[in-house]
C-alpha cells in the first residue's frame, strides 16, 4: 500500500495556504489586506431559502442556479458573536470559496451551518476556533474540498446523506475531526485527521454513529489522543456496510474501534504504533483484508465478534498479533504473522469467563520468528479448526519431515491451550499465496509521505500556537 505523494503534496499545499491566511500579519482587522491574501471582514450571512435571497444579502453574487450559483468569495468572518454563514431551508446552488473564519478561544459558534438544505460547495476555506467548522444537519449533496478546520469541538459535523469531504485537514479538535451521526452515502477521501483533543485526550479523528453505506478512502489518522476512528451503534448493529480503504492509522491511542457494526470492511489499510490496530466488539460480518499491522500492542482484537474474517494481511512486530475473545464462526486465513513479542494468535474467552471462542477456522497462515511464549498460538476455545481442505498453517518449529514431498508435514502439530486442538496438515513450506501487493516490500510507504506528514504536524501545531500568542483584531 504505497502512499500517493501527489495527494500528500496537495495536502501540504493546503497547510502552507493555511499558515499564510491565519498568520496575524496577513489579515487586516479592518478588512484590508496585509502582506498576504486579501480577505474582506464581513458581517454574518444568513441565506434562508424560504424567503427571497437575491439582492437581500450583501456580498452575495449569482442567481442561485446550477449554471450561475450564489457565490461567497474571499470574505473573513469573525465567529465570536455569530455563526459565519448560515444556510437554511435552501435548494439554491451555493458556493463558498476561499473564506476565513476566526474566533476568540473558546469556540462559541459554527463557522458554516447548513440546515435542511442541499447543493452547497465549500472550497479553499479555513476556520479556527469555531465551535464546529462545518455543521451539516438534515442536508444532502454538500461538498467540502481543499479546506482546513482547526481548533473546533468538531471539525466537521455531518447528519445527512450524499456528502463528500475531500482533501481536507481537521486538527486540534476537542471532540472529533469529523463527526458523522445518522449518515449514509458519505465519502471521505484524502483527509488528514491529526492531533484531535490534544488537551483532554478522549476524542477521535473520525467518529461515526448509527451510520451506513459510507466510504473512507486514503485517510491519514495520526497522533489522535483518543482513537483514529470510532464506528458505533447506539442500539443493535445499525452501523453497517461501511468501507475503509487504503487508510493509515499511526500513533493513536486506539487505531480503529468498531462497536455494534455489521457487514463492513477494512481493506488495504495500515496500522502502526497504536494500542489496538483494530478493536471490535458486538460486531458481525466484518472483513479485514490485505492490511498491515506493525508495532501495535494488539494487531487485531476481536471481542464478541462473529462471522468475520482476517485475510491476506501482514502482522509484524506486534506484542500480540490477533486475539479472539468470545468470538465465533470467524475465519483467519492467508496471513503472515511475524516476530510477535508475546503471542501470534490467541483464541480465548472474555477475561477468562463468558463463552469461549468457538467454531473458528484458522488455515494457510504463516507464523514466523520467535515469541516470548513457547508457542505461536493458543486455543482455549471450543471446536476450532486449525486446517481446512487438507491445508493447515506454517509453523517455524515444525517444517519436517515431509517424506512424500506433498508440502504437508507428516506429523500433526499440537496447538497450546486447554482446547487440545490439532493442526492435522501443517505446511512444510513457510511460503504462502499472499497477493502480490502484500508480499514483503509491497506495503512500503513512499519516503516523501513521511516528510509531508512530519511537516504537516509541525505546521499545524505551530499555527495553533501562533494564533494563541497574537490574535488578529476582530
Amino acid at each position: 500500500m504505497e502512499r500517493d505523494p501527489v495527494m500528500a503534496t496537495r495536502i501540504m499545499a493546503l497547510f502552507l495556504l493555511t499558515i499564510i491566511m491565519l498568520h496575524p500579519g496577513h489579515v487586516g482587522g479592518d478588512g484590508n489586506s496585509g502582506s498576504g491574501i486579501a480577505v474582506d471582514l464581513h458581517e454574518a450571512m444568513v441565506l434562508d431559502g424560504s424567503s427571497s435571497v437575491t439582492g437581500t444579502v450583501e456580498g452575495l453574487a449569482g442567481l442561485g442556479t446550477e449554471e450561475d450559483p450564489y457565490t461567497i468569495f474571499f470574505h473573513r468572518f469573525n465567529t465570536s458573536r455569530n455563526t459565519g454563514i448560515s444556510i437554511i431551508n435552501s435548494t439554491f446552488f451555493i458556493e463558498i470559496k476561499y473564506c476565513l473564519f476566526d474566533s476568540s478561544f473558546k469556540p462559541v459558534n459554527p463557522a458554516i451551518r447548513i440546515v435542511n438544505s442541499s447543493n452547497v460547495l465549500i472550497e479553499g476555506c479555513v476556520s479556527y476556533y469555531a465551535s464546529v467548522g462545518v455543521e451539516i444537519r438534515d442536508s444532502s449533496f454538500v461538498s467540502i474540498k481543499n479546506s482546513a478546520w482547526l481548533g473546533s469541538y468538531d471539525g466537521i459535523y455531518i447528519r445527512g446523506h450524499n456528502v463528500t469531504v475531500a482533501d481536507c485537514l481537521c486538527s486540534h479538535s476537542v471532540d472529533s475531526g469529523i463527526h458523522m451521526n445518522m449518515t449514509r452515502d458519505v465519502i471521505l477521501e484524502n483527509v488528514v485527521l491529526q492531533h484531535q483533543n490534544a488537551v483532554l485526550g478522549h476524542s477521535s479523528g473520525i467518529r461515526m454513529e448509527d451510520s451506513s453505506r459510507n466510504t473512507i478512502i486514503n485517510a491519514s489518522l495520526i497522533l489522535n489522543y483518543g482513537s483514529g476512528m470510532v464506528i458505533s451503534s447506539s442500539n443493535g448493529r445499525i452501523s453497517s456496510h461501511n468501507r475503509i480503504i487504503r487508510s493509515f492509522f499511526s500513533d493513536n491511542n486506539q487505531g480503529l474501534i468498531m462497536s455494534g457494526c455489521a457487514n463492513s470492511s477494512v481493506e488495504d489499510c495500515e496500522f502502526r504504533h497504536n494500542t489496538n490496530g483494530i478493536y471490535t466488539s458486538d460486531t458481525d460480518s466484518v472483513i479485514i483484508n490485505g492490511s498491515r499491522f506493525e508495532s501495535n500492542t494488539y494487531g487485531v482484537f476481536l471481542t464478541r465478534t462473529d462471522r468475520s474474517q482476517i485475510s491476506a494481511s501482514i502482522f509484524e512486530s506486534n506484542d500480540w498479533g490477533a486475539w479472539l475473545d468470545s468470538s465465533d464462526h470467524n475465519r483467519i486465513f492467508g496471513n503472515r504473522i511475524s516476530n510477535c513479542t508475546r503471542r501470534s494468535l490467541t483464541l480465548d474467552s472474555w477475561l477468562g469467563g463468558d463463552r469461549p471462542s468457538s467454531n473458528n477456522t484458522v488455515h494457510l497462515n504463516i507464523f514466523e520468528g520467535e515469541t516470548m511464549f513457547s508457542s505461536h498460538a493458543m486455543d482455549n476455545g471450543q471446536h476450532n479448526m486449525w486446517d481446512l481442505g487438507g491445508e493447515g498453517n506454517g509453523w517455524p518449529d515444525h517444517t519436517v519431515p515431509d517424506l512424500d514431498g506433498d508440502g504437508i508435514v507428516d506429523m500433526e502439530y499440537l496447538i497450546s491451550g486447554n482446547a487440545g486442538s490439532t493442526d492435522h496438515y501443517p505446511l512444510a513450506s513457510v511460503e504462502t499465496s499472499l497477493p502480490d501487493e502484500m508480499e514483503e516490500g509491497g506495503t512500503e510507504v513512499h519516503p516523501l509521505y513521511w516528510w509531508i506528514i512530519a511537516l504537516s504536524v509541525l505546521a499545524s501545531s505551530l499555527l495553533i500556537l501562533l494564533s494563541l500568542i497574537e490574535k488578529p483584531a476582530g
